[in-house]
């Protein structure tokens, strides 16, 4: 079996650590990592890495993120989802031109905290276990982008679905806190699906029966993205002739070589991994071939 990446359909109701058990047990192998954790309610793409493209976790987490979002209007909860217990609600009537016209005002980089049910750590502690236990501490805020949102239409009373296309470490629940507080009612998140996270769309997204499937009938490599192409959206550099400076690569050793920053590395077509440019040097930052 190949190194690569596994595009999942991750459904409700499973963690993203369960798809990664899920997806070690049917392919029988123990190197499998996800790309970052989706929430247990939300479904949709989750790109899970096998063998040695567990190492890629820093390249492919921080792309970015496509979500559909549905936001009900006039209740919240403690969770911020369909998932918690209603601790708020007002009598309000949200119209499509309402939202329509503070949607903008979430466009770009703004600042979120984690909601208290998350799995961020604060003092070694995940918050979602502070919240249980009914204790709130402060959290730090963090930096992120949204780059759009757009308004797909209204299918309820109150309830509205939106598509958002924002950095990774955004927190759609918050989002729809703010987007309520803006109209000034209450919101929360009622649904959410993650229709792309980088290049991996929802269009070629598997169900964990679907690999399942494919191992026993043999056709679970077709199924595995291989690593160089999980990193298409790199720059390559392809080096022949001189089988030294493939050595001397592997080996952490440094060569001359003018690139782009961060480059895909091949020897005579061979995948040697990640590598970094750096006043007219290149060396292989993250190794994914056997030295």
């Amino acid at each position: 079996m190949r190194d690569g990446v596994i595009n999942i359909l991750k459904p409700p109701g499973m963690t993203s650590q369960d798809a990664v058990t899920d997806v070690r047990r049917a392919l029988h192998v123990k190197r499998v990592g996800h790309t970052g954790t989706l929430d247990p309610g939300a479904c949709g793409v989750l790109p899970i890495c096998v063998g040695r493209a567990t190492r890629l976790f820093d390249y492919l987490a921080d792309k970015e993120k496509e979500y559909v979002a549905e936001i009900t209007f006039g209740t919240t909860t403690d969770t911020l989802d369909a998932y918690g217990c209603i601790t708020s609600s007002s009598a309000c009537a949200v119209t499509e031109s309402e939202l329509s016209a503070v949607l903008p005002r979430f466009l770009g980089e703004q600042e979120q905290k984690a909601p208290m049910y998350s799995a961020v750590s604060v003092d070694g502690v995940r918050l979602y276990k502070l919240a249980r236990q009914g204790v709130e501490v402060e959290r730090k805020k963090r930096r992120v982008s949204i780059y759009s949102i757009d308004l797909i239409r209204q299918c309820g009373e109150n309830v509205f679905l939106l598509k958002i296309r924002c950095s990774k470490g955004t927190y759609i629940r918050t989002l729809c806190e703010d987007i309520a507080e803006a109209l000034g009612t209450f919101g929360y998140l009622s649904f959410l699906l993650r229709t792309a996270s980088g290049r991996f769309t929802i269009d070629s997204a598997m169900s964990i029966a679907e690999l399942e499937t494919a191992v026993k009938e043999g056709r679970e490599d077709e199924l595995i993205l291989p690593t160089d192409e999980a990193l298409s959206f790199m720059p390559e550099v392809r080096l022949s002739d001189d089988r030294n400076v493939y050595k001397k690569l592997i080996n952490g050793a440094e060569i001359p070589y003018e690139c782009e920053r961060l480059v895909r590395v091949y020897y005579d077509d061979v995948f040697i991994g990640i590598g970094e440019c750096e006043k007219g040097r290149l060396r292989i930052k993250t190794q994914l071939c056997e030295g």
